[in-house]
């Protein structure tokens, strides 16, 4: 009698459940890598399409809902009540607002901010109830650690070569505002990537940092070159933007990254960043 060894066991759906990790990566890529001035013309600055998908993600999580009942068990969600708390917040916020004498000029941009809140609300609910197990969550950051390498690359080849390149980038159906320009300051070159400004660029770099960190330390099945080209690329980048936005959101998800690892790698990581502020 023979006798079979039993691999570990797949993780499967339950039924109804919808796997968002390939949806959410579209948004990524569209969110990353579509210049911030492309957008679709007759909507102006609501038209970017990582805006408009990201609605299309909370008209996805509302029909999911929908369609999954009220079935089962429901268990507290933080991560909902936190965005709940924050949305009235904002609607307190915008009805206070509306309800005295504004500018014309101000009212577009504040309803635009309501459906960029939307479109964020959307990715944040699809991503929170359908990313099904830890391993598609890990395949999700990886991914989106990726993207933010390529980016962060690009913002070097801008410094490199003095030129912005995307405003080269034209896609059918979107259309461009003027103003592409590699910034400077001091005579030093400051990468925008695909965003508007340095700043924004900045802060985006700082966002996905913790996230490359993660993937360095922890996906061992990647190579040593390959796991840790993301975060390297990412924190070189950030002198480059000389934002102070960047250098306060490195130093926050820093800080955030060492309260969670252990008192060896936390020394490690600190003697690396001493010794490379002082070049």
């Amino acid at each position: 009698m023979t006798t079979t060894r039993l691999s570990p066991p797949e993780q499967r759906l339950a039924p109804g459940q919808i796997d968002a990790v390939g949806w959410l990566t579209l948004y990524v890529v569209l969110l990353l890598f579509i210049p911030t001035r492309l957008v679709f013309g007759p909507l102006g600055s609501a038209g970017a399409p990582s805006m408009l998908f990201g609605l299309g993600s909370l008209v996805l999580w509302m029909l999911i809902r929908i369609g999954a009942g009220r079935g089962g068990a429901q268990t507290t969600q933080p991560i909902r009540i936190a965005l709940g708390i924050f949305l009235v917040c904002v609607g307190i916020s915008y009805a206070l607002a509306m309800s005295g004498p504004m500018p014309p000029a101000e009212i577009s941009p504040a309803d635009v901010a309501l459906l960029a809140l939307a479109s964020w609300s959307g990715t944040l609910l699809l991503t929170h109830d359908n990313v099904p197990d830890r391993s598609r969550l890990e395949t999700l950051i990886w991914r989106i650690c990726v993207c933010g390498a390529i980016i962060a690359l690009l913002g070097i080849f801008q410094v490199l070569t003095r030129q912005i390149w995307v405003d080269r980038i034209s896609i059918p159906g979107l259309a461009g505002s003027a103003g592409y320009a590699l910034n400077d300051r001091g005579g030093f070159p400051r990468p925008a990537g695909t965003a508007t400004h340095p700043i924004e660029y900045g802060t985006l770099i700082t966002m996905i940092l913790p996230l490359a960190l993660y993937v360095g330390f922890n996906r061992k099945d990647r190579p040593l070159l390959v796991r840790w080209l993301p975060a390297a690329a990412l924190a070189a980048v950030v002198p480059l933007t000389s934002s102070r936005s960047a250098y306060l959101g490195a130093a926050v998800g820093l800080l955030v990254c060492l309260i969670g690892w252990k008192p060896a790698r936390r020394w490690r990581m600190l003697g690396f960043v001493a010794v490379g502020s002082r070049r």
